[in-house]
C-alpha cells in the first residue's frame, strides 16, 4: 500500500466521517445494529462501508442515507483518510485492513470477542498500543457510546486522537526498524 501521503484526520462537525471495511460475509446482526445505532447519535455522522456488497441488499439492511457504500483498492488506501474513525466488523475482525488503518494513523474501535478466534486480532492490536480502555468494547451499547464520545465535538476528538497517536508511536507497532533490530 501507498502510505506516502498520510495526513491528520479532519474533523468536520457537519460531516463526521466514520469508516467500516467489510464485505458481505462479515455483515452480522450485531454489526447492522451497531451501524444503525451510530447514525442515530448525530444526523451529521456519515458511515462509509468499504466492501463488495450488492447495493440492493445493502439498502435493505442499511436504509439510512447516512450510510454509504464504497469500494477501495488496498494498494491505494488514500480514500480511507476521509474518515476520522473506523469501526470494526465485530464477529470477524479486520486483519490486514486494521493494520492499514493504523498505518494511516486513524483510530479504530475494536470489539472484544474472547470466544472467537477470528475476533481477536483487533483486541491484540489495540492492547499492543495500550489503548484497550479507549478502543475496545464488549457490547453494542458501550461501543455506540465510545463512538459518540469521540465524535461529539472537535476538541474531544482531537484530545482522543492526540492520545492515540502518542500511544501508537510509543508502541513502535508500525516500526519496521524496531522489528528487524529485535529479531
Amino acid at each position: 500500500s501507498n502510505y506516502n501521503e498520510i495526513k491528520r484526520p479532519v474533523y468536520d462537525k457537519n460531516n463526521i466521517r466514520v469508516g467500516l471495511i467489510a464485505y458481505a460475509p462479515k455483515i452480522s446482526h450485531e454489526l447492522i445494529k451497531l451501524v444503525n445505532n451510530i447514525v442515530e447519535i448525530n444526523k451529521n455522522i456519515i458511515i462509509t462501508v468499504y466492501g463488495y456488497i450488492s447495493i440492493e441488499w445493502f439498502k435493505i439492511i442499511f436504509p439510512s442515507e447516512q450510510i454509504k457504500l464504497d469500494q477501495y483498492d488496498n494498494t491505494n488506501p488514500v480514500k480511507l483518510q476521509d474518515n476520522i474513525l473506523f469501526i470494526d466488523s465485530i464477529n470477524y475482525n479486520n486483519h490486514s485492513t486494521a493494520l492499514e488503518i493504523l498505518k494511516l494513523k486513524i483510530p479504530f474501535i475494536g470489539y472484544l470477542n474472547k470466544n472467537r478466534y477470528h475476533g481477536l486480532f483487533s483486541e491484540s492490536l489495540i492492547k499492543t498500543i495500550k489503548m484497550e480502555d479507549h478502543l475496545l468494547s464488549d457490547n453494542i451499547n458501550t461501543y455506540t457510546k465510545l463512538v459518540e464520545l469521540y465524535t461529539h465535538d472537535e476538541i474531544s476528538y482531537y484530545n482522543f486522537y492526540n492520545k492515540f497517536i502518542k500511544k501508537l508511536d510509543e508502541s513502535k507497532i508500525l516500526s519496521d526498524e524496531h522489528y528487524t533490530n529485535n529479531l
